[in-house]
């Protein structure tokens, strides 16, 4: 096989495909830039799901699915696949644009390229790519709701507003921070979410695994773990303290299991928002006990939960839009990959007079990370 593809990946969301992963038969991507670039750039993406554009000009093609970077294979097929793109445009590469996580994988590879380097946020690069999908030159409000991502205060972001454009993004909404129960487990471990949520309310929690007998301490004394305010690790919390899944075999499999017990987002209780430094939070404490009563049915949980996140991301719209003066609307980062929340989320913001946009061509994972660094790359350069 001379150039290896997965298979694409499309999800139908509000009546149109969604790209989820772009490979077979999609990728590459092209893209008309909204700028021309002084010189050829490389975009390395983030961690999971990635891909990698190759941009010049006004020209970026984007990758087919690379995935996760932390296997040699991964990297074997990032190099090739680079290596094969260079030669097919005939371009060379002078600059190099990587998340600004130290952590990642890439963001290492890149620093040993001996070449000039740029970092863009991850969260910017999400906002940016929505950005551009909206065909707009005005300032838009972007939920950013996903896993994690290293943000401007060195925390962990993952259930951000922000409004602006690509190089001018200010944060205005988030969620209230935690401190997670563990390093790279959590993803996989989805008590550790629910756990950390529970300590973090004062509250204990019941069914730490025997085998993690020290869990507990080492989170009070904050040994190996992070503030974060994500989104998709409440999802995690959520579904364990619901007993839907306590641990997971994949990627935000705990979110989707959750997700197929939705039939209704009618239902919703009312989560306190207050101010912190200009960002308006939105506190999940309530739901911890609600989503522990075995009252209800787990399916009557996962509709109280997903019609609360809708009411908290309504909320936070309208008092964005009061505040700012802006009406267009778009989302970015995996969270929106819940069909039930997405759908729903456009229903009544474009009730509520907002004009919304959702990605068609750019996957709202992280796979549509490089794209967007680039756009957020060359935004900056005619901004300085």
């Amino acid at each position: 096989i001379e150039h290896a593809a997965d298979d694409s990946v499309f999800k139908t969301i509000n009546g149109k495909p969604r790209p989820l992963r772009a490979a077979r038969g999609v990728a590459p991507v092209e893209f008309k830039l909204p700028f021309e670039l002084p010189q050829p750039v490389l975009a390395v993406g983030a961690q999971m799901k990635n891909t990698f554009t190759l941009a010049w000009s006004d020209r970026a093609v984007m990758s087919p699915h690379m995935g996760d970077m932390h296997s040699p294979a991964s990297f074997a097929l990032f190099e090739k696949t680079l290596n094969d793109f260079q030669q097919l445009y005939n371009i060379e590469i002078n600059v190099m644009i990587r998340d600004a996580h130290p952590g990642y994988a890439l963001s290492r590879w890149v620093q040993q390229q001996e070449l000039m380097v740029h970092s863009v946020y991850h969260h910017h690069a999400h906002a940016a790519s929505a950005w551009y999908e909206c065909n707009t030159h005005d300032d838009i409000i972007c939920f950013c709701w996903d896993g994690l991502g290293y943000g401007e205060d060195t925390t962990l972001w993952g259930g951000e507003a922000f409004i602006g454009k690509p190089a001018n993004w200010k944060r205005v909404a988030s969620l209230r921070s935690f401190h997670l129960a563990g390093g790279d487990q959590v993803a996989y471990q989805p008590w550790r979410s629910a756990a950390a949520l529970c300590w973090e309310a004062g509250l204990e929690y019941p069914d730490i695994p025997l085998t993690d007998p020290l869990i507990k301490q080492a989170w009070h004394k904050k040994i190996n773990t992070q503030q974060t305010s994500s989104m998709g690790r409440l999802f995690d919390a959520m579904a364990a303290l619901s007993g839907v899944s306590e641990s997971s075999s994949y990627d935000a499999e705990a979110p989707m299991r959750l997700e197929a017990l939705c039939n209704s987002v009618e239902n919703a209780i009312s989560l306190p928002m207050y101010m912190d430094k200009e960002i308006l939070r939105a506190d999940w404490q309530p739901l911890i006990q609600v989503m522990q009563d075995n009252k209800l049915s787990q399916q009557q949980r996962s509709n109280l939960f997903h019609g609360t996140i809708l009411e908290l991301m309504v909320q936070q719209a309208i008092s964005i839009r009061q505040q700012h003066n802006i009406n267009k609307l778009s989302f970015s980062g995996g969270v929106f990959q819940n069909r039930i929340l997405t759908e729903s989320a456009i229903s009544r913001l474009q009730h509520e007079g907002f004009d919304v946009c959702l990605a068609e061509k750019i996957p709202l994972n992280d796979a549509g990370i490089s794209i967007g660094q680039v756009i957020e790359y060359g935004f900056s350069l005619a901004k300085n």
